[in-house]
């Protein structure tokens, strides 16, 4: 160490480390090792991200899109009026059978005039066919 080196403070010593390799562009170091022990902390917060496919949101948005419209029909509303009802996909999923799931959606439009059997077989069906496209999506993962 040179003589300016040796007045330095031990943490302005390791502080101003000692270069190695070869220089990079306009002389700076590649690389620096610092003496004593230091351990670099991290001051971010972690964060997780998902994958999505979008071509299963879109199918999900397809069918909740042909839902909002069947609903519309059913009740006989027109364009411009607002449907407050709604059946969640979510909500219907977490039935294991189609009786349980038939019996909720049921349950959810018990104030329609008209037959709703038909609309629940085709929303049953779309939902088989999205848990399915997510179930293959989910195995590539």
């Amino acid at each position: 160490m040179s003589a300016s080196e040796d007045k330095a403070s031990p943490r302005s010593r390791d502080v101003i480390g000692e270069q190695t390799g070869a220089g990079g562009e306009n002389g700076t170091p590649r690389e620096v090792r610092f003496e004593g022990d230091h351990t670099p902390q991290r001051n971010c917060h972690a964060t997780t991200t998902i994958r999505y496919n979008k071509n299963l949101l879109r199918k999900r948005l397809d069918v909740e899109e042909w839902m909002d419209s069947q609903i519309r029909l059913l009740y006989g509303l027109k364009a411009d009026e607002d449907c407050d009802l709604f059946v969640d996909l979510d909500d219907v999923s977490q039935f294991h059978s189609d009786e349980q799931k038939r019996s909720f959606i049921k349950e959810v439009l018990k104030g329609c005039q008209h037959s709703t059997d038909n609309f629940i077989r085709e929303l049953l069906d779309k939902m088989r066919n999205l848990e399915s496209t997510d179930e293959k999506h989910s195995r590539t993962f």
